[in-house]
């Protein structure tokens, strides 16, 4: 039982580290590729901070974002960066951050 804590317990720093880093987006406001802009996210947990673009619904206004997303289960809205193209060849959203749709 030890050693199952020890790992949990690594994978929770190396998760901390990932959620820094990914806080430090550099955005280049010259870019005509990348742009930050409201949309929905399909996400079932919020400590992501990357998205592939098939998670990921372009829309035209926040209060667009926030309609959508109490109509459709498993969406959220947000301010994402991107598309930016991944290592390993795929188009990636950067969650810049999440609205706030109470109302």
């Amino acid at each position: 039982m030890v050693g199952l804590e020890s790992k949990f317990n690594r994978g929770a720093r190396a998760h901390s580290r990932l959620d820094i880093a990914m806080a430090q987006i550099i955005i280049d406001p010259e870019s005509r590729a990348l742009a930050e802009q409201p949309a929905l996210v399909k996400a079932t947990r919020k400590s992501r901070a990357r998205f592939p673009a098939g998670c990921v619904e372009a829309t035209p206004t926040e209060q667009e974002a926030c309609l959508r997303a109490q109509e459709c289960r498993g969406w959220q809205a947000a301010i994402v960066y991107g598309p930016s193209a991944s290592s390993e060849g795929q188009k990636l959203y950067y969650l810049v951050r999440w609205l706030d749709c109470a109302e």
